[in-house]
């Protein structure tokens, strides 16, 4: 008779089980976060906006979805009316994208929109939040963590 009982738990098998079923079932439902999200983002000029939305692999396993654009955060919390907006003088050094671009399309005077928003602010637009809110919604997901920066 055995004294006693080993019992061996194959880690590496373990971690191979991981990658091949649940990295891409995750890697998809972050895709189908980054889909919804590209749908419902404002539409601008550059549509950089929505060209910056990405899936990419977690630090540790799983999956992020980022939004690169470097004003997604003003888009997404909105903006309040600063208190000393631009002069004159700098409007004509802005870049032929984004605010031009939109104004132009518009008929408007950028140097006036740039005021505007300088003067009012920008209304929050959470299409990200909203995009993880409906995924999550969908498939009843309780274990994915909203991580917004």
């Amino acid at each position: 008779m055995a004294d006693r009982i080993n019992v061996h738990i194959n880690v590496g098998a373990f971690n191979r089980f991981l990658n091949r079923t649940v990295q891409p079932y995750l890697r998809n439902k972050a895709e189908d976060i980054a889909n919804e999200a590209r749908r419902t983002a404002p539409v601008g000029a550059t549509n950089e906006l929505r060209n910056s939305i990405v899936v990419r692999p977690g630090p540790k396993g799983g999956a992020r979805v980022e939004v690169q654009a470097p004003y997604a955060g003003y888009v997404t919390e909105g903006t309040g009316p600063q208190a000393n907006p631009p002069q004159a003088s700098y409007y004509p050094r802005l870049r032929r994208r984004g605010l031009i671009l939109w104004s132009e399309s518009k008929n408007l005077n950028p140097g006036a929109v740039a005021k505007g928003i300088a003067a009012h602010g920008t209304p929050p637009n959470p299409f990200f939040e909203n995009a993880i809110a409906s995924v999550l919604n969908r498939y009843n997901f309780r274990w994915i963590r909203k991580d917004l920066k």
